[in-house]
C-alpha cells in the first residue's frame, strides 16, 4: 500500500502490490499502477468544516499544505493525520457503531460527523493542538481507547 497525503488535505491510499505488474501473452496487464482504491480515501476537509470541530481545532488546520505527517497502523487500519498545528484525528476504516462518550476534554468524539459515500473510513476522534505542536507520535495496533489514553498520558 502507498500512502499519499495532499495540499488540498486529502489522504489517499494506493495499491502498489507486484501481482499489479505480472502479465503475460494471454493476459496483459489490465488497468493502471499504481491502482487507485478511491473509497479508501479520506477527505480532511469534510471533518475541519464540521462545527464541533471548528470551535476546537485550530484555524491554521485549515490552510493548504498544513498536514505535517499521516500514519496507518498494519493491523488495524488506522489512519492517524497530525497537522502543523498540532491537532491530531484518527480515522477507523470499520468504527465502532456506538457513540462514543466524551469523558476528556482533550478529545473531541467525531463519531456524529457523516462522511460522503463510497469512503469507507470513519473520523473517530480529534485530539486539539491545546498543547501546541506534536513533536512525537507513535502509533499502535491495540486499538484506538487505549492508543488515546497512551496519547493523552495515562496509563490503563
Amino acid at each position: 500500500m502507498l500512502l499519499t497525503w495532499h495540499r488540498d488535505l486529502t489522504i489517499r491510499i494506493q495499491d502498489i502490490s507486484p501481482h499489479l505488474l505480472v502479465s503475460s501473452e494471454a493476459k496483459p496487464l489490465q488497468g493502471s499502477f499504481p491502482r487507485s482504491l478511491p473509497s479508501l480515501a479520506i477527505d480532511l476537509f469534510s471533518v475541519l468544516s464540521d462545527p464541533t470541530v471548528l470551535e476546537r481545532c485550530s484555524p491554521d488546520a485549515l490552510h493548504e499544505g498544513s498536514l505535517t505527517r499521516v500514519y496507518l497502523t498494519p493491523e488495524s487500519l488506522e489512519c492517524v493525520a497530525i497537522f502543523k498545528t498540532g491537532d491530531v484525528f484518527i480515522y477507523q476504516l470499520e468504527p465502532d457503531t456506538r457513540q462514543m462518550k466524551q469523558t476528556d476534554k482533550d478529545i473531541v468524539s467525531l463519531t456524529h460527523v457523516l462522511i460522503p459515500a463510497p469512503a469507507r473510513y470513519h473520523p473517530i476522534v480529534m485530539i486539539p493542538s491545546g498543547r501546541g505542536p506534536i513533536s512525537a507520535f507513535g502509533a499502535s495496533d491495540i486499538g484506538i481507547s487505549t492508543s488515546v489514553d497512551s496519547v493523552l498520558g495515562r496509563g490503563s
